[in-house]
């Protein structure tokens, strides 16, 4: 008989426990404020779950980086000669004062081997200071492939203007790999530029 009680007393205990367990959890998660990302324009990007506000990412060009007849240039032409998508950030929370994180990522992205390499470079400008730059040289097609160098932050009401620049980079070696021509189908590269927003208090 004290077996049986025990048991049941043990039983109890535990689903308290539990119990206890998930509701620490959900008032931990509910400390944070969560943001959908949404695109203006174009395509709907994949969201994440939205409780107090929301970041806008509207395209002053167009979301898709799509070029195959890429030409060397010297980085410090980059500015004028890349091939460059423009679009903006916007933390669009209208109640109480809640800051906002995210990074920007290339999906769809499909590459081609030979522009697999670190003189095919981007950059990414966020309200003019770069936030992201390197190459290529590790990239993979049908995965996401990060821009940003770390998270950004964005205050709530803040708009945030982004320029996002490719180009292949002219060095005095042999680059003939690089330039590849449409017959042989050598140089292929497309992505869709993508925004994620992060949890953040």
């Amino acid at each position: 008989m004290e077996d049986k009680g025990y048991k049941l007393a043990k039983r109890n205990m535990v689903m308290y426990i539990s119990i206890v367990a998930i509701i620490i959890s959900l008032t931990f998660k509910v400390s944070y404020a969560f943001f959908t990302a949404n695109i203006s324009g174009n395509e709907t990007i994949t969201q994440t779950k939205a409780v107090t506000g929301k970041l806008d990412l509207t395209f002053a060009t167009s979301a898709y980086i799509n070029n195959s007849h890429l030409f060397l240039i010297k980085d410090n032409e980059r500015s004028t000669k890349a091939e460059t998508s423009q679009f903006s950030v916007n933390n669009n929370n209208g109640v109480g004062t809640v800051d906002a994180k995210y990074e920007l990522y290339l999906t769809d992205l499909t590459i081609s081997n030979n522009l697999k390499s670190s003189d095919f470079k981007y950059e990414l400008l966020i309200n003019n200071e770069v936030k992201g730059s390197g190459s290529f040289l590790n990239a993979t097609s049908g995965t996401d492939f990060k821009i940003t160098s770390s998270i950004i932050s964005i205050p709530q009401g803040q708009t945030d203007n982004c320029v996002f620049r490719i180009w292949l980079s002219e060095t005095s070696a042999d680059q003939s790999s690089l330039v590849g021509n449409s017959k042989d189908n050598r140089n292929s590269f497309s992505a869709k530029i993508k925004l994620e927003a992060v949890a953040g208090k």
